[in-house]
């Protein structure tokens, strides 16, 4: 959504994880393809979706000197809903696979999802994996590891990165994509967000019945929240 958005300013060239001239197959493609579509654009903006290797976002960033990136947060619970219903039970093969070793030197293009997990992050989820988990909760465990990339490398404490909450963007669009706006030095066009909606926001609770699975995920979501909230404090 928030790349469908950004698309729509003038100043923005997006390419999305699906575009095959610069992702394959999930995967961003190394840097002379990248500085290639880079030099082709005529857009003050050039924005890749690199959401599968957002744990290499300091060495994606680091040969462009006028890099920005953002951290888009959304409430686990309404994350969890949407991935069962669209991938079934596989992040729960994700996490057995990611206790049990198998790392990107088995699993090929899709190791991703094994990488840039620190030792005390693993140690953390590891404990949980037991026979007893659901597809749910593996699958909250996964958004759990996922975004403690940005506290375990820092990326709160970088003024590149721009950490951004879902729930508001959807519930105050034209106040929040300015502000996505603003921090890569592109126009807002207001128009671009008239049918942008809340209706996918705390739409059910997710089965995740363990406790300790949902009170590590709630600590989360409230470190990911404190650090937007103090970010906008700062636009503000």
């Amino acid at each position: 959504m928030v790349g469908r958005i950004l698309e729509q300013m003038m100043e923005i060239d997006h390419f999305p994880e699906s575009d095959r001239r610069a992702f394959h197959p999930v995967l961003i493609r190394k840097k002379p393809v990248l500085d290639r579509l880079i030099k082709a654009s005529t857009a003050r903006c050039v924005l890749f979706k690199p959401i599968a290797d957002s744990h290499r976002i300091l060495e994606l960033m680091a040969p462009y000197p006028n890099h920005r990136a953002f951290w888009v947060h959304r409430r686990w619970r309404d994350v969890v809903n949407s991935v069962v219903n669209m991938w079934g039970d596989q992040w729960l093969h994700v996490m057995q696979d990611l206790v049990a070793g198998r790392g990107a030197d088995v699993l090929g293009d899709w190791g991703w999802r094994h990488q840039g997990i620190s030792d005390d992050c693993r140690e953390t989820v590891e404990r949980f994996v037991t026979p007893e988990l659901n597809h749910f909760e593996a699958t909250a465990l996964f958004w759990y590891v996922r975004n403690r990339i940005y506290f375990d490398q820092g990326l709160d404490q970088r003024p590149d990165v721009m950490p951004v909450q879902y729930e508001a963007l959807v519930t105050d669009p034209k106040r929040e994509f300015a502000r996505l706006c603003a921090f890569v030095d592109v126009l807002f066009d207001e128009n671009a967000v008239a049918d942008v909606h809340a209706r996918s926001i705390h739409k059910d609770d997710s089965p995740v019945g363990h406790p300790g699975i949902s009170q590590l995920c709630d600590e989360m979501l409230a470190r990911l929240d404190g650090a937007w909230e103090r970010h906008r404090g700062v636009d503000a």
